[in-house]
C-alpha cells in the first residue's frame, strides 16, 4: 500500500503557510511517502504548487486531484509538469462545478462530461507526440478560421549621428548592466541570449567583471559590435538598414528607446525613426496606419 499526502490550497491549515507545507512535504518524502496531491477551488490553483515542489523533491510523485478542465489547456500544463518533474507528475482531471467554473473562472459549464472526454483524448494525443488536429463538439484544434498570429517584438535604442561612437560608448554601461546584473552568476537569461548570438567570450568576461565589482572595466569590455547589433545607431541610411533587417527577419513590433539629452531631442529622434519605419515597412507599422 502506498501513502499519499495532500498539498497546496486544500491542505492549508491557515493563510500563507506554503513554506510550512513545502517543508512538511520534503520531510514526508524522506519518510517514504509516495505522492503528494493538490487540488483547487477558491484558493491556490493545482498546478503552481506542484511545479515548485518538483524543484524541492527528487522522488515524490506529484498529482492533481483534481485539476479542473474548463479554464486552461491541460495538455500543455501536463506536458510541462511532466518535463520539469522528471515524469513524476500524475494528471488527475475533473469537471469541477458551475460555482467554480462559471462563478470564479468565468467559463461556461456546458457539457462537462463531453468536455472531459475530449480533453482526455487531446491529452493522450499530446503525450503520444501526435499532431494536435482534433474536431470535437467543444474542442477544435487548430481553431478554424484562426490565424495563430504572433507579435514578434524587439527592443532597440535608436539615435541618429554621423559618428555613432559617442552613443556606442554611452550604451556600453547599459549592456554591461544587462550582462552582469540581470540575474545571478549561474542564471542570467539575457547573458545567455548574447552568448547564443555569437558573443560568448565577451558576455562571460563582462559578467565576471561586473560581479567582481569592476563595473567601469565591465562596460569597457563590451564590444562595439554588440552595441551596434542590438541598437539602431548612426546615420539615417544605417538606421534604415537596421529597420530593413528587422523587417526581413519577421519582426512586427519595434519597441524603440529614442536616445537624447532631453525630452525634446528624444521625441525628435522618435519621430524620425517612425517615419523611416513607415517608409520601409508600410502603414501597418506606424500608429496612424491599420493594424495587421
Amino acid at each position: 500500500m502506498r501513502v499519499a499526502i495532500g498539498f497546496g490550497g486544500p491542505a492549508s491549515r491557515r493563510a500563507r503557510d506554503f513554506e510550512e507545507q513545502v517543508g512538511f512535504a520534503c520531510e514526508a518524502e524522506r519518510l517514504g511517502v509516495d505522492s503528494a496531491w493538490s487540488a483547487e477551488a477558491w484558493g491556490m490553483d493545482a498546478v503552481s504548487p506542484l511545479a515548485y515542489l518538483a524543484a524541492r523533491t527528487r522522488r515524490l510523485r506529484l498529482g492533481t486531484g483534481v485539476m479542473q478542465i474548463s479554464a486552461r489547456t491541460p495538455s500543455m500544463t501536463a506536458l510541462t509538469l511532466a518535463a520539469i518533474s522528471g515524469d513524476r507528475f500524475l494528471l488527475g482531471l475533473g469537471a469541477s462545478g458551475p460555482q467554480v467554473v462559471e462563478g470564479l473562472q468565468g467559463v461556461s459549464f456546458t457539457k462537462p462530461i463531453t468536455r472531459l472526454r475530449e480533453t482526455l483524448e487531446i491529452v493522450r494525443m499530446a503525450f503520444r507526440g501526435e499532431t494536435l488536429e482534433y474536431a470535437g463538439r467543444l474542442h477544435r484544434l487548430p481553431l478554424p478560421g484562426g490565424l495563430a498570429d504572433l507579435d514578434l517584438c524587439v527592443g532597440a535604442a535608436v539615435a541618429f549621428a554621423a559618428d555613432p561612437e559617442p552613443w556606442i560608448r554611452r550604451r556600453k554601461s547599459a549592456l554591461a548592466f544587462t550582462l552582469g546584473a540581470m540575474g545571478s552568476a549561474t542564471a542570467n537569461f539575457y547573458n545567455d541570449a548574447y552568448r547564443r548570438g555569437g558573443f560568448e567570450d565577451a558576455a562571460t568576461e563582462v559578467q565576471a567583471l561586473w560581479l567582481a565589482g569592476r563595473r567601469d572595466e565591465a562596460a569597457a569590455r563590451v564590444p562595439d559590435a554588440m552595441v551596434l547589433q542590438s541598437s539602431m545607431l548612426g546615420s539615417e541610411p544605417a538606421v534604415r538598414e537596421r529597420i530593413r533587417r528587422y523587417r526581413d527577419a519577421g519582426i512586427t513590433t519595434l519597441r524603440l528607446e529614442p536616445l537624447g539629452d532631453d525630452p525634446a531631442s528624444r521625441l525628435e529622434t522618435l519621430g524620425r525613426a517612425i517615419e523611416l519605419i513607415r517608409q520601409e515597412c508600410g502603414p501597418g507599422f506606424g500608429p496612424a496606419g491599420p493594424r495587421p
